[in-house]
């Protein structure tokens, strides 16, 4: 799965992220989309390759939303 590039986890009711999901350091694309999720792991930072994270319809904060902005700089990132 190193290799992965592209992932849709939309609609699965996750509630939570794994932190394990940083392994995939090839990850351009990350759809979350109409999940669950209020928080994404610290370690969601590490994902430098990351193009595109689409995270609408989850329950993130704004104080959230700014935090995964910081941690994300050059992601479009779409809530």
């Amino acid at each position: 799965l190193t290799r992965l590039t592209d992932l849709s986890l939309s609609k699965n009711q996750l509630a939570k992220l794994p932190s394990s999901i940083t392994a995939l350091s090839r990850l351009r694309s990350l759809e979350l989309d109409s999940n669950a999720l209020t928080v994404l792991p610290d370690a969601v930072a590490k994902l430098t390759s990351l193009q595109t994270l689409r995270l609408e319809g989850n329950r993130l904060s704004e104080g959230e939303k700014t935090r995964i902005r910081e941690a994300l700089p050059n992601c479009h990132i779409v809530f």
